[in-house]
């Protein structure tokens, strides 16, 4: 009996090899049509003929579309400008320019009818080069216009060299340089109230080391 069944199992399995033959080989035939159809459309066939690709040539896959929405989120935050700094440049409260006499007599006379004293800058505005770092750093600052509004008459007598002064003007700048002893450039004379000098002061690159410098004389 056994003899038998290998006998028909060896039997069947020609006939199973030809009934699956003709199949293959339509199968073949169709795979070779579609690749020459493909050639002759000038369409290039997949690599992995045989296998469905997941996305298509002319499908984004959830990979492309997460790089594109991250790439989206980093352009629109960075376009976007932090709120934290607008709301602290917003609320920041615009400080006065300062008020500098040209001027000492009418100075003189804010002096007087304020009760306050005077600083009288003595500077070569378009030469000396301590004069415009003094200018840049310490009298244009934030700080020392919050303080010079409420505390001081600031007066600015100028000796340029690359423009002329009026006559009258230059010989009473010159007149107040002989008369306060300034001998450099720039010099800032402290003034009390009674318009007596309390002292000078030069460079310092620190707003409030300068102010708390004038302060100290003005005691």
């Amino acid at each position: 009996m056994s003899i038998r069944f290998a006998e028909q199992t060896n039997n069947s399995n020609p006939t199973s090899r030809r009934q699956k033959l003709p199949q293959a080989l339509i199968v073949a035939s169709m795979v070779l049509l579609s690749l020459t159809g493909c050639q002759s459309a000038g369409i290039k066939p997949p690599a992995f003929f045989g296998k469905t690709p997941k996305f298509g040539a002319d499908r984004e896959s959830p990979f492309d579309r997460m790089s594109t929405n991250s790439r989206s989120d980093e352009q629109n935050s960075s376009s976007e400008p932090d709120s934290s700094n607008v709301r602290l440049a917003s609320h920041q409260t615009p400080v006065a320019d300062a008020t500098w006499y040209q001027s000492f007599d009418d100075a003189q006379l804010a002096a007087e009818s304020s009760g306050l004293p005077m600083l009288v800058l003595f500077t070569g505005s378009d030469w000396c080069g301590w004069c415009i770092r003094l200018k840049d750093e310490v009298l244009e600052t934030r700080e020392f216009k919050s303080w010079a509004t409420d505390n001081v008459i600031l007066v600015e007598l100028d000796f340029p060299r690359k423009t002329s002064l009026p006559f009258e003007v230059q010989a009473r700048n010159e007149e107040l340089k002989r008369r306060f002893k300034v001998e450099g450039f720039p010099t800032v004379v402290v003034l009390d109230r009674n318009g007596d000098s309390q002292g000078k002061l030069g460079y310092m690159n620190d707003p409030g080391k300068w102010i708390a410098a004038a302060e100290a004389k003005l005691r």
